[in-house]
């Protein structure tokens, strides 16, 4: 688990502005600018000694603009170096990653692009940050090679938990169709990646626990169980292309009575055989 003061962050964004109008994006009070204006309001109260008078609604909210931040400030800098390759493309990503209300609780169908963006490039920048060539795209959201074998990985994020199994099964036709179309067809493989982040909390609970193994446990345990809970539907995939489901989640969370952290965990359950 990574630790690190509110000022960390905001000095390691220092430079996002200056990157942003280099992409041709204009600055404006979007979802992440939002976030840093909460973050430096919540290091200005630490400072004085004053976090007391956060009420608990602004401490969820607050608490939603640390991990949304964190998630960024990740994305950021490996993100930055390969827009020097492909600054169109990261650029739209970009715009569409900052749509959305701060508010989380706020979200809806209709707002929830910015945040199933951020998905897509979190785990395409974890790729990258393993050395592991990745290619962004619109179809399927991430390519990368492995061990000489192009993976396809069609991302979801569920807005409800009920909608798991129907975005399974999306993702599932859409890995069929891309790797029937691939080039390498016989070798290609294809993951689902699935973020059960807003349909575990959509933004108005915290997760509590009495330390980092206990927390990480817990974590570990709820994504199983979530994964295994629509084991009918991802055991139904008869592609044996498709090697594996990754369920993936990050919350706020507060470690016993201790300043607000973040958690963030991912689960691969293989889904068939290679």
């Amino acid at each position: 688990m990574k630790r690190q003061k509110y000022q960390d962050i905001l000095k390691s964004l220092s430079e996002l502005d200056h990157w942003l109008s280099n992409l041709g994006i204009r600055i404006q009070y979007d979802r992440l600018h939002r976030h840093l204006q909460n973050i430096r309001y919540l290091a200005e109260l630490v400072d004085t000694k004053n976090t007391h008078k956060l009420s608990n609604d602004q401490k969820i909210k607050i608490s939603w603009s640390l991990v949304e931040a964190t998630e960024f400030q990740d994305i950021y800098p490996v993100i930055r170096n390969y827009s020097s390759k492909h600054p169109e493309l990261v650029k739209q990503k970009v715009k569409d990653a900052l749509k959305g209300p701060a508010d989380s609780n706020s979200e809806s169908t209709s707002s929830n692009i910015g945040r199933n963006t951020v998905f897509e490039l979190n785990l395409a920048t974890r790729l990258m940050a393993k050395n592991i060539p990745v290619r962004l795209s619109k179809n399927p959201d991430i390519l990368c090679s492995i061990n000489g074998r192009d993976i396809f990985i069609q991302c979801k994020r569920p807005f409800w938990e009920k909608n798991i199994p129907v975005n399974i099964s999306c993702a599932k036709s859409q890995l069929t169709r891309d790797l029937n179309q691939a080039e390498t067809r016989t070798s290609s493989r294809g993951i689902i990646a699935i973020s059960i982040s807003r349909a575990l909390n959509k933004g108005d609970m915290l997760f509590i626990g009495r330390g980092e193994a206990n927390m990480l446990e817990r974590l570990t345990d709820d994504v199983e169980s979530l994964g295994n809970k629509y084991k009918r539907t991802w055991s139904k995939i008869v592609d044996t292309r498709i090697i594996g489901i990754l369920f993936h989640i990050i919350t706020p969370s507060f470690i016993g009575y201790k300043l607000i952290t973040i958690k963030e965990h991912e689960q691969i359950i293989p889904a068939t055989s290679t």
